[in-house]
Order: structure tokens, then sequence, then C-alpha cells
């Protein structure tokens, strides 16, 4: 039991400072961005990057979460995790073809990608390196101490390089190509460090082993896109709709609200494995207390101060940046409590299916309201309460799970004793 806690405690250490790293250099650069090359540029950048997002989605096919499990669940046998860890990556590498042919297609016939494919191809990288980058196995493995190592010296290089080269409007361009260029770096140095530190056996798989890797991540899959695609889709909507400079806006808002869920992100990632083996509520509880009232210590002064803290940053004053930024601030706690319940715990207590569930049901309802919105009310405001109404939902729907499987009687009962 020592031995599970301690390795629990590395990774939690790893993650947290793989996720401090990827807030704090972002938040060095970010602002840095925004000032330099305008919220213009900024909002074009971020279109094309939510575009290439939606095929990153679909290339990864939800295996950061179906690959997690397995490769934890029978990562003392060897020639079990080699056939996973390359049936996954063929899988992705199908998956990349696949997406190749469909942006051709969408070339020939959306104006918008033609005028700027340049940006579309530097910006591409980021798809080779995320497919490349194998964190679903040093997750699953419990050795998240090698992506904090890999991670944080490729990350302090490209932020170094962004403040060297990135001086003025026109080099815009430069952003993606370095992001990139990190990227795939960062994933060839990994892929090759995973296969040579653990001894990873070749193997070739067959169509039917793919299409087995394809058909049980299908529903993780899905919910990966009720939860990322809708949130990227929200972007190019937005995009396509009201501007550069709205889009500016709304991604600083989007960009922000995701740093602070993203710090949430570190505790799940890390208790997913641990709880999956241990079903350990007492510590499950914990935890949750202590992210909540963190996050209230938080937010409290950032809702008090947020067009001061707006201008601190970025150098911005304006009242529809002020209010989408309130208005995602709201949704936090509701994201957080929600990704609290989903995965450390429906998932772990063997009901994935229903934390699933509730991602694809809400995001169903927020596609359908996002519609609505841009099509007969086109207003900016109304894209962000949609973000807002998402969050509720989700986490309506997780609340009366953990009730409907008995989880939520189990922790007040643990609570009371």
């Amino acid at each position: 039991m020592l031995i599970k806690q301690k390795r629990l405690l590395e990774n939690f250490l790893s993650l947290s400072v793989l996720q401090a790293l990827n807030m704090v250099l972002p938040l060095l650069t970010f602002p840095y961005i925004v000032r330099v090359i305008g919220v213009d540029y900024f909002g074009v950048l971020n279109l094309v990057l939510s575009i290439l997002m939606l095929f990153n989605i679909f290339i990864a096919f939800g295996f950061e979460l179906s690959a997690t499990k397995m490769i934890s669940t029978n990562r003392n046998d060897i020639n079990k995790v080699s056939e996973m860890f390359f049936s996954i990556l063929y899988s992705k590498f199908l998956l990349l073809v696949v997406s190749i042919l469909i942006f051709l297609l969408l070339f020939q016939n959306i104006n918008y990608i033609s005028e700027n494919i340049l940006l579309f191809y530097m910006t591409s990288g980021l798809l080779i390196g995320n497919l490349l980058f194998p964190t679903w196995f040093f997750q699953g493995i419990e050795q998240m101490k090698y992506i904090t190592i890999i991670t944080a010296v490729i990350k302090v290089i490209s932020t170094i390089s962004i403040f060297v080269f990135i001086t003025e409007k026109n080099d815009y361009l430069l952003l993606p190509l370095i992001n990139s260029i990190a990227a795939i770096i960062s994933g060839l140095i990994a892929i090759y460090f995973a296969i040579k530190k653990f001894k990873l056996i070749f193997y070739k798989p067959n169509f039917y082993q793919i299409k087995e890797q394809l058909k049980s991540s299908f529903h993780f899959f899905l919910s990966c896109v009720a939860n990322q695609g809708s949130r990227h889709l929200a972007i190019t909507l937005v995009g396509a709709n009201f501007g550069n400079i709205t889009t500016g806006y709304y991604t600083i808002a989007d960009k922000l609200y995701m740093a602070i869920i993203s710090l949430v992100g570190v505790v799940s990632q890390t208790i997913y494995p641990y709880m999956s083996a241990e079903k350990n509520l007492i510590l499950f509880k914990k935890i949750f207390k202590f992210v909540m009232t963190v996050t209230c210590l938080v937010l409290i002064p950032v809702f008090y101060y947020n067009e001061e803290l707006l201008y601190l940053i970025f150098n911005l004053k304006n009242q529809v940046l002020s209010d989408i930024f309130m208005i995602f601030m709201i949704s936090v706690p509701l994201g957080i409590i929600s990704q609290l319940i989903g995965f450390p715990l429906l998932a772990a207590f063997g009901f994935s299916a229903y934390a699933n569930n509730s991602l694809i049901y809400s995001a169903v309802i927020y596609i359908i309201a996002l519609i609505f919105v841009t099509l007969y009310l086109n207003q900016i405001l109304f894209i962000a309460y949609c973000s807002l109404l998402f969050r509720f939902t989700q986490l309506s729907f997780r609340l009366f799970y953990i009730k409907k499987t008995g989880l939520l009687s189990l922790l007040l009962k643990k609570e009371n004793e």
C-alpha cells in the first residue's frame, strides 16, 4: 500500500510540475503574444487551431482514456502492453491518413481554408506531435516523471524562442511554427524513450486488432468529441460569425477558463489509475474538499477584480471581453465538480459509460443551443452562456448518475462515519 501511495504522490508531483509548466509558460507568452500581434491576429490563429483540433480529437480517438486503463491493468505483462502500445499507434496513424483525406476535400470546397492554407500547414505539426506523444502509456504505467522531463525541456526552449523571434505583428506565423516543431520533437523523444526504457517489443497489429482498439475506445471518443469538440466548434462558430477581434476576446476568456480547469485535470489524471485499482472513497473525498476550497479562494478575488485583472495581463479594457470572461468564470465550479465526479469517480468504479454519456448528452444540448443562438440571436454573450449551460447540464447528469449507482450514498455514509 505504501508503495502504491508513494507512486501516486510521485505521479501527482510530476503532473503538478508538468501542469505548472503548461500554465505558467503560456501565461508568460499568452499576454505577450496578444500585445505584440494584436487581438485580431490572435483570433485568426486560434480559429485555425480550433479547426485542426477537431481533427486532433478524431486522431486521438479517446485513447487517452481507454488506453490508460488498459495499460494500467496489464502493466506487468510486457507482451500485452507492447501489443496495445503498437496497436494504438497504428490506429492513430490510420486515423491521420483519413484526416488528411478529409482536409484535402475541405480545402477544395471552403474558401477560408484555401485562403489560409499556409497557416494551416504551420499549425498542423501539432497533430503529428500529439499523435506521437504517448501520454496514455506513461499515465497507464504511472511513470509520469518521464513526461515531465521531456516536456519541460522542450517547452522552456519553445517559450524562449517565442520571445526571441516574435517581436512584431507580422511575426504571427512563427507562433504556430514554433509550437509545431516543439510538439513533433517532444513526440519523437517520448515515443523513443517509451520503447527503449520499458523494453517494448515491436508488434505489427492486424486489421482485426486495430478494429478492436477503435471499437473499445469509441465511447471514449464520443465523450472527447462532446467535451473538447464542442468547445472548438464554439470557437469556430464565433470566428465564422463575429470576426477576428471578437474571436480573440472569446478565446482569451476560454483559455483562462481552461487554465484553471487544467489544474484540476492534474488531480483527475493522477488519481484515476489509483482509484481504478483501489476504489478509495476516503481519499477521493479528501481531495474533493481540498480542490473545492482552493477553487473558492481563487475565484472570489477574480470575480471582484476581473476588469483590473484583464487590463493588467493583456493591456485590454473592453466590456465585451470582461462580460465573456465573467460568464466563463461562473462556469469554473460547475466544470471542476463535474470533472472530479466523472472519471476519477464514476469511471473508476466501472461506470465509465455513465461518465461518457453525461458528456455526450450535455454536448448535444450545447450544440443545439449554439446553432440556435448563432442562427437566431447572433450575440456573442449568448454563445458564452451556452458554455455555462453545457457545464450545468453535464454536472446535472453526473449527479444523477452517482445517485443512481449508489456512489452518492456511499460518499455520504463515509462522511457521517
